[in-house]
């Protein structure tokens, strides 16, 4: 696979919080990628995302990620960052504890939207504690959790497999 370098967007609304990262549609093949790699984002620090294609009309130099994206990512929108296809280890055992002293309580779908997810120790995910319906839609709250450790290290991915130990603290 040819280095790609890409500058850093904000991504849509209803693609934020998911683990995706977003690629011009005809930068993914030219580039040995295909929908649905796990993709390693090099900023000042190192991610993993899930790659979706963008559309035609957007930029075939940009990425798009979420605001938690960048953030664990140490960019900023208009940073350069560079892009890989990475096959991740299995996560075996992942510890999670709340970036706030809240006490909701997670559901088994909570753990589950991560699935298939590519996540490394020191990253802040958001996680689903409450669903709302309101103006006939559905709403998402989502509470931030640290992953404390990963076994093994590096960036793994989530599996059904995946054990979840929840700690009280950062």
């Amino acid at each position: 696979m040819k280095e790609l370098s890409l500058k850093v967007a904000d991504i849509e609304k209803e693609w934020a919080f998911r683990g995706r990262a977003r690629i011009h549609i005809d930068v993914i093949p030219a580039h040995g990628m295909r929908t649905g790699d796990i993709i390693k984002i090099i900023g000042e620090k190192n991610i993993g995302a899930i790659l979706v294609p963008n559309q035609r009309e957007t930029p075939k130099d940009i990425i798009q990620m979420d605001d938690l994206q960048r953030s664990n990512a140490g960019v900023e929108i208009d940073d350069m960052v560079k892009i890989e296809r990475i096959i991740p280890s299995f996560a075996q055992k992942i510890v999670i504890a709340p970036v706030k002293d809240d006490r909701s309580i997670l559901s088994m779908n909570s753990l589950q939207s991560l699935l298939n997810r590519p996540v490394r120790e020191g990253e802040i995910i958001p996680l689903i504690n409450q669903v709302s319906y309101k103006k006939k839609k559905l709403n998402f709250h989502y509470q931030q959790f640290l992953i404390k450790e990963t076994n093994p290290k590096g960036i793994v991915q989530v599996k059904e497999k995946t054990k979840f130990e929840i700690s009280p603290r950062i």
